[in-house]
């Protein structure tokens, strides 16, 4: 089985892309690693003023509004050997405490079963992504879990792509796993009209004690997310000017890029210091460090504060 390697780019339009260039060592079950090509991993969500057409791909689409619970992102999908693997956002095998409260919720094996069903008898590869709610309070503090538990909110097809809300639901229902709750589905002509259904389920989420709203479409196997919380500022209310150019910061002082130079000198010693090839990377690492530490860039033309450095000690013998 291969599950391959599932980026989004929300920016420009959130579509899965698949990728088979990185190889990953992941899989620590009973101390056996194992490798795998892939990481099945849910996109990054944005707000629709990150959005770089501002929204308007959202316009004329139907759209589900679903209420954004507050807990550990997690995705499971099955091996080639049929194993079930559970994952947090970043790690393809969640940690340990995560992966405890998973099976708490006793619908591990249910999972596994679904996953298996939709492989052998419908030919369907498919990975589950679901909220973990641990019992206590949600890392928000927004919600409080009496149990440990989850909710499932997309799923991904290696066939067709994403899933419509109405096949989640359906699936959810034959499987009896719980879901997120659909609050809305509405279609938008315009952003202001689409701005203003934001804010009305923002209101919803308060009233309800949920973080935030998200809102899909989905068209094809293709999906567009986005998300809205209630502790979030609205950005059209302040004036906004973030930059995309990296800071621009002033070059090292010589005097500093000298200092540092000094430094490798006493740790090498005059011999191998006079070796380019041993000095030059070493002196590279010491500069950089002290741009960093102190916020300047490092300055090009390192070697030729080197050759200085070199004709300073030949001046002195």
């Amino acid at each position: 089985m291969h599950i391959f390697s599932i980026y989004a780019n929300l920016s420009a339009c959130p579509i899965f892309h698949y990728s088979l260039n990185n190889k990953i060592l992941i899989y620590r079950k009973y101390e056996e690693i194992m490798k795998r090509e892939d990481i099945i991993k849910y996109p990054k969500l944005k707000y629709l003023h990150e959005s770089p057409f501002n929204g308007r791909e959202l316009l004329g689409k139907l759209i589900y509004w679903e209420e954004k619970r507050d807990g550990s992102n997690i995705r499971c999908f099955l091996d080639e050997h049929d194993e079930i693997h559970f994952g947090s956002r970043n790690l393809l095998t969640a940690s340990d405490a995560l992966l405890k409260s998973i099976h708490n919720t006793s619908y591990a094996d249910i999972l596994k079963e679904a996953l298996l069903t939709e492989k052998h008898q419908w030919n369907n590869e498919i990975i589950i992504f679901f909220e973990l709610l641990q019992k206590g309070k949600s890392p928000t503090r927004i919600e409080y879990h009496e149990k440990d538990n989850l909710v499932i909110f997309d799923i991904y097809s290696l066939k067709d792509g994403w899933w419509s809300y109405p096949k989640i639901y359906q699936f959810c229902y034959q499987w009896k796993l719980p879901m997120v709750s659909l609050w809305s589905v509405t279609s938008h002509s315009t952003i202001e009209r689409l701005e203003k259904q934001i804010n009305k389920m923002l209101e919803v989420a308060k009233s309800k004690n949920r973080e935030g709203v998200v809102f899909k479409s989905y068209e094809n196997g293709k999906g567009i997310f986005f998300k809205a919380r209630i502790d979030v500022p609205d950005f059209k209310e302040v004036d906004v000017n973030i930059e995309k150019e990296p800071p621009q910061y002033p070059e090292l002082p010589e005097a500093e890029i000298m200092n540092e130079i000094q430094k490798v000198l006493e740790e090498l010693g005059l011999e191998q210091f006079k070796d380019k090839k041993i000095a030059m990377p070493l002196i590279a690492r010491y500069v950089a460090a002290e741009c960093k530490a102190r916020y300047y860039t490092t300055p090009k033309g390192l070697y030729s504060y080197y050759l200085k450095k070199l004709k300073e000690i030949n001046g002195k013998k």
